[in-house]
């Protein structure tokens, strides 16, 4: 029976190594899994951000010809001087308006927005 105890040791020594080192593997093929969850997030973020972009792009520049059509038709309908002005008015609200929405306008916002989740402005 003593004999048996050097080689029971071993063994239990053998089993804990093993059991570490498939410990350690586990943590690692999670920490991988963890690491792919999180690039995958990320891009659909990124892809979301873009949309928004070509979004408010797109937008913008609706609104811009909105505003060209608005002013031109002053040249073509019969309004007196007061009723062109407040026409040209919104003319040029629209294009204001147009500036603030487009993100080609706001490039310092572009790169914070893209580069950065929201929760990472705190």
């Amino acid at each position: 029976m003593v004999a048996v105890l050097p080689h029971i040791a071993k063994s239990l020594k053998l089993v804990r190594e093993e059991t570490e080192r498939e410990r350690l593997r586990r943590e690692e093929e999670e920490k991988r899994a963890e690491e792919a969850r999180r690039r995958r997030e990320e891009y659909e973020r990124k892809a979301k951000v873009v949309a928004e972009f070509l979004k408010n792009w797109s937008e913008s520049r609706r609104l811009r010809e909105l505003a060209a059509a608005v002013a031109k038709s002053t040249e073509t309908t019969d309004l007196d001087v007061d009723q062109k002005k407040g026409i040209l008015e919104i003319a040029q609200w629209i294009v204001h308006h147009a500036d603030n929405v487009d993100p080609l306008k706001r490039s310092d916002w572009m790169i914070k927005t893209f580069s950065k989740p929201s929760w990472q402005y705190w």
